[in-house]
């Protein structure tokens, strides 16, 4: 997967890998490895965009979340510390997935994308993939926005001025799903089948994951919802830094 949105041009963290990372039979725990660059290009001093680094975790190649810089040195130690966490969580969950399957082999895979990276917001969409044995895997979606002036966390549900639950059946029209997929969605927004999961800025519109409590269907949630800026209600409703971001996207 590969965005490129606002200012600098990006190559965030690579694609989901297909294949299984590989099984350390050591039972020693995973360590964080040295940061690897991943920037194409540096960011003017002015610039009001994020650049990344990218951190591999040990034998779980799969967990690929950024450290981001090129930012106010008080932003960024705040935006790296909540995706220290998010990164930590991630290990956690990979190696108790690992210890589930024992000695079978296990997938446990979480990588974040930028959604938007321009007018001083930076929001990450993170998707992935676990499978810890027995019959099913589970697909794994999040997402993170902040203000990188700050490095403040935003809301985008809250800042949408829409409802969760206006947001969710909003979100249904821009679907990126396939056929199946979308008349599942469609049929079944509003009930506890399909729920949201979090909310993302991207140059369309605000994203919308889904937790989809469906087993069969479990897999739709790899895709996101969209609520396109005009579609969006009064522009005094959205909250700041996502007001002018919409104003200027709906001309």
């Amino acid at each position: 997967m590969r965005s490129v949105y606002g200012l600098v041009s990006i190559a965030v963290v690579a694609s989901l890998s297909a294949c299984q990372p590989p099984v350390d039979d050591s039972g020693a725990e995973p360590t964080e490895m040295a940061q690897t660059k991943v920037i194409e290009e540096e960011p003017s001093s002015d610039s009001d965009a994020a650049t990344f680094d990218e951190m591999q975790v040990s034998d779980l190649e799969g967990i690929k979340i950024p450290t981001v810089s090129g930012i106010e040195t008080a932003a960024a130690d705040r935006i790296n510390t909540a995706l220290t966490s998010i990164r930590q969580s991630a290990v956690k969950s990979a190696t108790e997935c690992k210890a589930a399957a024992g000695s079978n082999p296990f997938t446990y895979e979480l990588s974040a994308e930028p959604g938007y990276n321009a007018d001083n917001v930076l929001s990450l969409r993170m998707t992935g993939h676990s499978f810890c044995g027995g019959a099913n895997g589970s697909t794994l979606v999040d997402a993170r926005t902040f203000d990188l002036t700050t490095g403040e966390e935003i809301d985008v549900v809250k800042a949408s001025g829409m409802s969760s639950s206006e947001l969710l059946k909003a979100s249904a029209k821009g679907y990126a799903g396939d056929g199946n997929c979308k008349d599942f969605v469609d049929s079944n927004i509003g009930t506890d089948q399909v729920e949201i999961n979090s909310a993302f800025v991207t140059k369309d519109g605000i994203g919308v994951n889904y937790d989809i409590n469906v087993g069969a269907a479990e897999s739709c949630a790899a895709d996101a919802g969209n609520v396109a800026w005009t579609a969006l209600g009064d522009g005094t409703q959205i909250a700041e830094p996502l007001r002018t971001i919409a104003a200027r996207r709906k001309k």
